[in-house]
């Protein structure tokens, strides 16, 4: 009996250390995060501002020369990026957002999908249910159902999306199913960038995940996590 008393001290000291070894990955993992949104800002939207500035300096001196067909095109471009420093400043935004909340998943998620529902008027169905995910994971998919709603919107002419969310005993499932015009599995999926799969694929491989697409009847993804 006193080995087992022995046993289980030892056995609850390993446990205790385990999960303060969780909690200073977590504490780390969200100490990067902000390193990576700080380089994100600088690497893009500082950037993308100070060639704003470059080119209403170019516009203004054309201007002043009458040649308005260049200062036309350089404002047009212009303002073109400017659209663009808006939907990154959006997306660093919405990750403070995240890390600084206090609100539960299922309720950033909710939020989430308002928004993302007023801004494109498309109708969006959420089924959630209970799930596990650390929170890294949990930003990741906040991250990949907004991804994939904004790439239905712009890709898919849907008039419905549906999100399902839950965990069973070994996997986070996510799906998102939109009735579109359908991905083209071995067109669309192979141009740089389309659909946001590519971003989607990385957070899917960081949570260890896999990622499935779907068409029929429009564009089925399907994410499954297994529970750690």
């Amino acid at each position: 009996f006193n080995q087992k008393d022995a046993e289980n001290i030892e056995l609850q000291y390993y446990i205790e250390e385990l999960q303060m070894a969780n909690k200073k990955i977590e504490q780390l993992t969200l100490q990067n995060e902000r390193q990576r949104m700080a380089r994100d800002l600088h690497d893009t939207l500082a950037q993308r501002l100070v060639g704003l500035i470059l080119k209403l300096d170019a516009s203004e001196a054309h201007l002043q020369k009458g040649n308005y067909e260049k200062v036309e095109s350089i404002l047009s471009s212009a303002k073109d990026q400017a659209k663009e420093s808006l939907s990154d400043a959006r997306k660093v935004i919405d990750d403070l957002r995240l890390i600084k909340s206090n609100d539960t998943f299922q309720e950033q998620l909710q939020e989430e999908i308002a928004q993302l529902q007023f801004i494109y008027s498309i109708p969006i169905e959420l089924k959630l249910g209970e799930v596990a995910l650390s929170v890294e994971e949990q930003s990741h998919i906040l991250s990949i159902v907004k991804e994939a709603i904004t790439n239905v919107y712009k890709h898919a002419n849907a008039s419905r999306i549906d999100v399902n969310l839950f965990t069973d005993s070994q996997n986070t499932i996510i799906n998102i199913r939109d009735n579109g015009i359908g991905i083209k599995l071995y067109t669309d999926l192979q141009k740089h960038g389309h659909y946001g799969i590519l971003g989607m694929k990385e957070r899917v491989m960081l949570m260890g995940g896999q990622l499935k697409i779907e068409n029929v009847n429009g564009t089925c993804i399907t994410i499954i996590i297994p529970v750690k």
